[in-house]
């Protein structure tokens, strides 16, 4: 019976003076053994310390300005937690760009199209299509194409070591073509 008097159940502590801001996370844990044993866990490879820098981009994305954490000597945030807040804030400010553009292509359009004005006269816009309608759908085309062959050639090393003379030929062959011209 004394045995199991003093032996205890096993128990995880953690300090809360060294804790993630954001998460709860706490960077040093104790862990006590059913022998009585107890082991400590830091964790302060995984912590950044807040920095001014650092506690601004906290404020601005959690809203909580009247939280003071600089008189709490271990205050920090894991790393993990200060990821997600820069990548937050990143997409934000690439959203708030993307309106920004929204908004001045929207104006120009307002401006260059006159939107807001409509007139009897400025009811429809006229552009010019790549191919006018009044163009038959298919139409049928020949061309003469003639194939000439002036000279013939002889290979570069008979060239240099005789002379030859080279009869010029020309051949010519005509040929018809037909193109269909289709619209959809």
């Amino acid at each position: 019976m004394a045995t199991a008097a003093t032996s205890t159940t096993p128990r995880k502590t953690c300090v809360l003076s060294d804790v993630c801001i954001l998460c709860g996370f706490s960077f040093v844990q104790i862990e006590k053994t059913v022998d009585g044993e107890e082991k400590t866990h830091k964790f302060h490879q995984i912590k950044l310390k807040l920095n001014s820098e650092r506690l601004e981009n906290i404020r601005k994305l959690t809203g909580l300005t009247d939280v003071d954490v600089t008189n709490i000597i271990n205050a920090g945030v894991c790393r993990k937690c200060y990821r997600t807040v820069e990548s937050v804030l990143k997409t934000e400010s690439k959203h708030d760009s993307i309106k920004q553009k929204f908004r001045e292509m929207a104006l120009n359009t307002v401006k260059t199209n006159m939107l807001q004005l409509l007139s009897p006269s400025r009811k429809t816009i006229t552009k010019r299509m790549l191919r006018s309608p009044s163009m038959p759908s298919a139409k049928k085309q020949s061309f003469d194409v003639s194939y000439v062959k002036l000279v013939k050639m002889a290979p570069f090393q008979d060239l240099t070591n005789t002379f030859i003379s080279i009869e010029s030929k020309r051949t010519e062959v005509t040929l018809t073509l037909v193109s269909v011209v289709t619209s959809k």
